[in-house]
């Protein structure tokens, strides 16, 4: 074999390696590429990575997502703190626009959402109000807002008030994680059943309260302006 050949096995043997280095390793499932992965789509806007390949692992309360350069991204579900009342307030605006936008009057959406500024959500937490966020990285994903129920009519202990998400992070699953928190710290306190109220014409968390097994169990209507919407209860029993 002459110099050159070996110059050229040599230089073929690394390209290899390298492309080897550059596909996914993924332990326990089928190796696929970043436009192949559906939540490598989802998140790709969200996650500021050089590299291609990630895995998701699920170790307890957090949700880690390993990169192949090595660096972390938690993602944590916890009590928020005073200081989060900024952060909290910016998902609140980004998750209500979207899926109400066309259902509520925009003047009224536009009074809801300024309603609950930084200032709103910083007195609801020194209160102690139960409330819940996802943080993914440094950034909050989504949050819950929940205690005992309000409506007397209804025989049931605990009652979500609000579960959101920023547009980018839906149907990743962050949202039943965030229920199934709430619903935890609600049993802890000894409210074993609960529900949650949804506008009727919001199709998305109607059918997302239906996939996490919740019964309507009552129907009734809010004003928002001259507008009156149907809104219906759904039920989980302890």
């Amino acid at each position: 074999m002459t110099v050159a050949d070996e110059s050229k096995k040599s230089n073929l043997a690394l390209a290899n390696c390298a492309r080897a280095q550059e596909r996914p390793r993924l332990i326990g499932v089928r190796s696929v590429g970043r436009f192949d992965c559906p939540i490598m789509t989802r998140l790709w806007p969200v996650i500021h990575t050089i590299k291609r390949s990630f895995i998701i692992g699920l170790e307890g309360p957090e949700v880690r997502c390993f990169y192949s350069c090595m660096s972390t991204t938690l993602i944590e579900i916890r009590r928020a703190k005073v200081s989060d009342a900024t952060d909290v307030a910016e998902t609140h605006d980004e998750a209500w626009r979207t899926p109400y936008q066309g259902i509520i009057p925009g003047n009224e959406l536009e009074k809801l959402i300024n309603r609950r500024g930084p200032d709103w959500w910083d007195s609801a937490i020194r209160k102690g109000s139960r409330i819940t966020i996802l943080q993914f990285g440094e950034q909050i994903a989504g949050y819950a807002n929940y205690g005992r129920n309000r409506a007397r009519s209804l025989f049931y202990d605990g009652e979500v008030y609000e579960l959101y998400l920023r547009p980018e992070f839906q149907g990743l699953g962050f949202g039943r994680r965030l229920f199934k928190a709430a619903r935890k710290d609600l049993m802890q306190s000894g409210l074993k059943s609960l529900v949650v109220w949804a506008l009727s014409d919001n199709e998305p968390a109607v059918e997302f309260y239906r996939a996490l097994g919740g019964r309507a169990v009552a129907r009734s209507s809010e004003r928002f302006g001259a507008k009156t919407l149907d809104k219906v209860a759904y039920a989980w029993q302890g």
